[in-house]
């Protein structure tokens, strides 16, 4: 499970929407390896605020490492060409030129910095909604009806549904009916 949080409050409707479709975040190796490792991105709203809320999942498409220059991004970690427009589209920017600004004014000199960029594919995003916490099998209580462990959650009375299985599909819990 790798968490992204987003600040910008136009993020959330622009997720939803398939308008934004990656982040971006100073690289690091461990940050690298974690993104590359795993598959489901959780996506949320300011996740350290008291105003925290949950935007769905989606499931990672693809692991950039970049350089941002003023009149251009380079990918440093793959042999593509790399559009800069597109990747600023694809992060809610309206231009490259605005991202460019914005993170200069957000990291000051971007000259040594490098970037992980973690994209995924806008039809793999599950809103928060429809998101699965309670076995659909054992409706959360980790017993079958004949007194048996649950085998779909093997007893801990929730699953783990990724990217809109069978199951979110079927089984999608109303916003506040699990609290």
């Amino acid at each position: 499970m790798v968490l992204l949080s987003f600040n910008n409050p136009d993020s959330p409707e622009h997720i939803r929407s398939g308008k934004q479709t990656q982040a971006i975040r100073p690289f690091t190796s461990e940050r690298a390896k974690e993104f590359l490792n795993n598959e489901t991105l959780h996506l949320w709203f300011r996740s350290r605020r008291p105003d925290r809320f949950r935007i769905g999942n989606a499931k990672r498409s693809e692991v950039l490492i970049v350089r941002l220059f003023e009149k251009e991004a380079r990918i440093l970690n793959e042999d593509k060409e790399l559009c800069s427009d597109t990747l600023a589209k694809r992060d809610g920017f309206e231009s490259y030129n605005d991202l460019y600004m914005w993170f200069c004014r957000r990291y000051c000199d971007l000259k040594e910095k490098t970037w992980l960029v973690v994209r995924w594919d806008a039809e793999t995003f599950v809103p928060a909604e429809e998101i699965m916490v309670a076995c659909p099998k054992c409706h959360g209580t980790g017993i079958n009806s004949d007194g048996t462990t649950c085998a779909l959650c093997n007893g801990y009375k929730q699953i783990h549904v990724e990217h809109a299985t069978e199951y979110a599909r079927d089984f999608r819990v109303k916003p506040g009916a699990m609290s």
